[in-house]
């Protein structure tokens, strides 16, 4: 067992608190959205939850197959809240961006070695799938706090 999986934080609490946040936020992200927005919210939620319970059934965190499937709703979710006035064009391109890093880091883990990084591509795919996606949600929730808070004012 790794030392940060014994802390809350560690990935059980990293995914707790991505698909808290994205239940806590589902009427703003889906009041006003298309049907292809709903479509992506859930999208999102099954590439998060599918490899969470296969993990806990195989005591294991496998590769994340579904990445392309979280990217891919991220998309559509920014195009479905184009009518949706919550959802600023900012919001949309952080979810644009972060869908499409999420899709990159995947392509990257399929790449062959003799185009990758001497460690098969783990750090251009760290790089984009878990920094540079981590950072857009960074964004995203800060773009969406002020939002919030200026509203209340």
């Amino acid at each position: 067992m790794r030392s940060d999986d014994r802390l809350p934080t560690g990935r059980w609490g990293r995914l707790a608190i991505s698909v808290g946040g994205l239940l806590m936020a589902r009427p703003a992200l889906t009041t006003a959205t298309t049907a292809v927005g709903s479509v992506g919210y859930y999208l999102i939620l099954v590439g998060l939850l599918a490899p969470a319970a296969a993990g806990a059934a195989l005591q294991g965190l496998g590769p994340p197959f579904l990445m392309p499937i979280v990217g891919i709703g991220l998309i559509l979710l920014a195009i479905g809240n184009r009518g949706n006035p919550a959802m600023t064009s900012f919001r949309r391109a952080t979810l644009r961006s972060v869908g499409v890093l999420l899709m990159i880091a995947f392509a990257w883990g399929l790449a062959s070695q003799d185009v990758s990084d001497s460690v098969g591509g783990y750090r251009i795919f760290g790089a984009t799938g878990y920094l540079g996606a981590g950072v857009g949600w960074a964004v995203f929730g800060v773009a969406a706090s002020l939002g919030r808070s200026n509203r209340m004012a």
